[in-house]
């Protein structure tokens, strides 16, 4: 399968501030995000890109299904952290220490996102953006 040059995934989505970037330079981007809030404020800041085709959010948590201890299950717990959500993380010892500096999780489920499956999907991307906490690995 080739490379996209017009195609960036950014896994780790938050707030979309490098999704934006991307766009503006014209690339297609597929965003990974597990904070359904943040999918939410995203989806309606990039609603005409998301129409248009230029970008693509998909909600739920990359995880390595190698490892998943619940292959069962199509969720995950996901730690929403209240107070800094760039902190949001799938795991419990990031978590752990997020709460150690002062912050609080609320504990949600997500869907588990199969990344070879995203690939497959959407193409191989020219760049790849990965930021999700405890999980970039």
């Amino acid at each position: 399968m080739a490379t996209n040059k017009k195609l960036i995934y950014d896994v780790g989505m938050h707030k979309g501030e490098d999704t934006e970037f991307y766009l503006q330079k014209g690339f297609h981007v597929v965003a990974f995000e597990a904070n359904r809030e943040l999918v939410q404020l995203c989806s309606e800041k990039f609603s005409a890109e998301i129409q248009q085709g230029k970008l693509i959010i998909v909600e739920g948590a990359i995880i390595d299904l190698d490892l998943d201890t619940d292959p069962t299950n199509p969720n995950i717990l996901f730690y929403r952290n209240k107070n800094l959500s760039v902190w949001g993380t799938v795991d419990s010892n990031w978590a752990k220490r997020n709460e150690k500096l002062g912050t609080e999780n609320e504990i949600i489920e997500v869907k588990k996102i199969d990344f070879k499956h995203c690939l497959q999907h959407y193409g191989i991307p020219y760049y790849l953006k990965i930021d999700i906490e405890g999980m970039d690995r």
